[in-house]
């Protein structure tokens, strides 16, 4: 009880200003997602929903692809969305960088959107064993055996991104279950703690709903809102 009253009122940091979001949910089927269909059903929501008071827009995990931010139509519209814009776009992406691919989230606003580099980027550092990186590396043989297993790089940095004086942390997919994970995005200054999730994985509607349920215990322990 102690220890509870003296964390409560230990942190007044955080910044009382709103942040208008949209959350972008297209709700595609896995076995369907694609340029085509992905990127040009997110633009259409985006569309309808974005204004002069966004100040955030939040695309899902594996939203768009390293050569989706090369595509001329998807390009010219993140252009003409947040050029001259205090509006932030926060995306899932499959990134590229030299040999090594990510699992990660793009920060991309007026300032930067014809300059991105790496500081840019989160990569997700909680890999999910056998979905994103083969754990099995050390056995002899086992990467050229007929098993499938992802090919991502781990990452390395807790980054926090600035959006319009609010320091968002964005997590991918199952890192929402990690309280010592979240923890560090936090002791780095995260007054937001964002999740990019792709649970198209599943069928049914227990697995997401079981997922989800867990960034409740995040917002209780850091005293952080959730989006």
């Amino acid at each position: 009880f102690l220890s509870g009253y003296f964390l409560y009122h230990k942190d007044s940091s955080i910044n009382d200003e709103s942040l208008n979001a949209i959350i972008v949910q297209p709700n595609i089927p896995i076995d369907q997602k694609g340029f085509n269909v992905n990127e040009s059903h997110m633009i259409s929501i985006i569309k309808e929903s974005i204004n002069d008071t966004t100040d955030l827009v939040l695309l899902p995990e594996t939203a768009i692809s390293y050569y989706s931010l090369k595509h001329p139509v998807f390009k010219k519209f993140i252009q003409n969305q947040l050029s001259n814009s205090k509006t932030s776009l926060l995306s899932g992406i499959v990134y590229k960088n030299n040999s090594n691919i990510f699992n990660s989230v793009i920060h991309i606003h007026s300032s930067n959107i014809d300059s991105l580099s790496d500081k840019d980027i989160y990569n997700k550092i909680q890999l999910v064993p056998l979905a994103e990186y083969n754990p099995f590396q050390f056995i002899s043989g086992i990467n050229s055996a007929d098993v499938t297993f992802g090919n991502f790089t781990q990452g390395d940095t807790y980054k926090v991104f600035n959006v319009n004086g609010h320091k968002v942390a964005s997590m991918v997919c199952y890192e929402s279950t990690f309280p010592q994970l979240n923890r560090r995005f936090v002791n780095n200054g995260a007054e937001i703690l964002a999740y990019f999730v792709n649970d198209g994985w599943y069928e049914d509607p227990y697995e997401p709903e079981q997922h989800a349920s867990q960034s409740v215990f995040r917002a209780i322990e850091f005293r952080r809102p959730v989006i």
